[in-house]
């Protein structure tokens, strides 16, 4: 039904790229624990918020490296093999990580979950960029976004929910639904894709396979990676300054709920026309853009004390969110060898957000411990500057001149 409103809408994918968008849908859907970890952690823990911030750290080691596994297994062993196991992987140690008490314990448990939680996305996004050409992946792109951010709106209500009646119910689902994700694809697609083509040629001067070394020793993909640092430390602290400051103001987890939830919606109302719109613009400047208002929403947050003020507050940050949806795997699409497209999306995504998830719960956890969130939240504005104007200055103009160098050279 969702799928048919989104062809008739203008959105005619092939049937396989449905077929990782439904499994993707239905694994963000139940992906509710990192939501609610933080609280849980320090609620049903009773660890510190900077023992919490520890543990959420050591779960950021696991994705940054489980990330760069994903990649390279993705590109040499398949696309819906690396799938299939690091999804199976990640529900098992979901599971772990909720049933553990101690806190070494928890701190092991974090690492084995990171590892595989964040794993299975360069394979998700590789594949999809095989399945839809070269004509149609930014939009395949936004699409993708937006079938996360469907599934994050029901996870944060539906979370909201089941977190009164025990946190274990956020493990299961989260752990139930990340094997239904390997599921719908292993069965709805019987192989792998043939690789697509129409990505950079090699550089001059490269001599070997492209591959993760290849992609580090490009500027273009260290200078995104390094943007993505900035932009995933900052809204990542939509998942552990957020709650922790509504809790601050006398509110309850399941109000965080009803935070998440309107994040989603409002993606969801507004994603697909925006998608449809961004095409006309240079996508550097657009992700510009979309950083300085995400870093002015979460200032706003500085004035918000009440549940209804922190959504009107989300609302204005979601906006930045939209503005760039997509854009980064596009972008990172474009100018990638389509034998280490997977490599690619790893080196950019995988370290980029993985540095992040190893900076946002410590730097936003202790900040807030030290000098209170609105100092959080001045950091968040500071920080998206400071990344919107190196995407302006160097960024832009680095990323045209390699689009222009890779129409001279065969792909």
């Amino acid at each position: 039904m969702l799928q048919r409103w989104l062809v008739r809408a203008g959105f005619d994918m092939p049937r396989a790229f449905w077929v990782v968008w439904s499994g993707l849908l239905v694994n963000r859907i139940g992906a509710m624990v990192r939501t609610f970890l933080v609280v849980f952690l320090t609620q049903a823990r009773d660890l510190s918020v900077e023992q919490a911030g520890v543990v959420l750290t050591a779960m950021g080691v696991g994705s940054l490296v489980g990330t760069q596994v994903g990649g390279y297994l993705a590109d040499k062993w398949g696309r819906r093999r690396t799938l299939a196991l690091m999804l199976s992987s990640a529900g098992v140690f979901i599971g772990l990580l909720g049933t553990v008490r101690t806190y070494p314990l928890l701190m092991l448990a974090a690492v084995a979950a990171g590892l595989t939680l964040d794993s299975f996305r360069p394979a998700s996004q590789a594949l999809m960029v095989d399945i839809v050409g070269l004509e149609r992946r930014q939009r395949a792109f936004g699409l993708n976004f937006w079938a996360i951010n469907l599934g994050f709106a029901l996870a944060g209500i539906i979370g909201g929910a089941l977190v009164r009646h025990g946190y274990w119910l956020l493990f299961l689902v989260d752990a139930l639904t990340g094997v239904a994700f390997a599921a719908i694809v292993w069965f709805g697609i019987p192989a792998d894709p043939p690789r697509a083509s129409g990505g950079a040629a090699v550089r001059s001067g490269e001599t070997t396979a492209p591959g993760l070394r290849t992609a580090l020793r490009d500027p273009i993909v260290v200078g995104l990676a390094a943007t993505l640092v900035v932009e995933g430390l900052v809204y990542q602290q939509s998942m552990y300054v957020y709650p922790l400051a509504m809790i601050k103001d006398d509110m309850h987890a399941s109000d965080y709920g009803a935070v998440a939830f309107a994040n989603g919606i409002f993606i969801v109302l507004l994603q697909p026309w925006w998608t449809r719109i961004v095409d006309r613009y240079e996508p550097i400047r657009t992700m510009a853009l979309g950083m300085v208002v995400l870093g002015i929403g979460f200032y706003l947050t500085t004035f918000a004390h009440t549940k209804a003020a922190y959504v009107a507050v989300c609302a204005v940050w979601t906006c930045g969110e939209i503005l760039r949806a997509g854009l980064v795997g596009a972008v990172i699409a474009n100018i990638s060898p389509a034998q280490a497209r997977a490599r690619y999306q790893s080196a950019v995504m995988g370290l980029g957000y993985g540095t992040a998830s190893l900076l946002a719960p410590v730097v936003g956890t202790r900040v807030f411990s030290a000098f209170g969130a609105d100092t959080v939240w001045l950091m968040c504005l500071v920080l998206n500057l400071a990344g919107a104007a190196w995407l302006m200055v160097w960024m832009r103009r680095a990323y045209a001149a390699r689009l222009a160098l890779a129409q001279m050279e065969p792909v």
